[in-house]
């Protein structure tokens, strides 16, 4: 309900609030990495690179016929997407 009332007071008087501007120019020295929330990206995309070798060793080798089925190559794309993706959040 408030933010309607904002947006209303916006539309209705679009200058009559200042805008708050944040500081530029200024450098952080340090970075900090939340660590508990990349550790399980990290197990995901090994995890993600281990099953697709198994399924590519397993292929190679002969122990089983999986890579020329059509869902080999659907879930093929989904792991390497995943993996895409979550490199990028990671």
């Amino acid at each position: 309900m408030q933010s309607l009332k904002c947006l209303i007071f916006a539309i209705q008087n679009p200058f009559g609030l200042a805008f708050k501007v944040t500081r530029k120019g200024v450098k952080e020295e340090s970075k900090n990495y939340n660590l508990n929330h990349t550790y399980p990206l990290l197990l995901g995309i090994v995890l993600m690179v281990l099953s697709l070798c198994l399924h590519l060793i397993g292929y190679r080798v002969g122990i089983w016929q999986t890579a020329v089925s059509s869902e080999f190559g659907l879930m093929f794309l989904l792991l390497i997407y995943n993996i895409i993706i979550m490199g990028i959040a990671f």
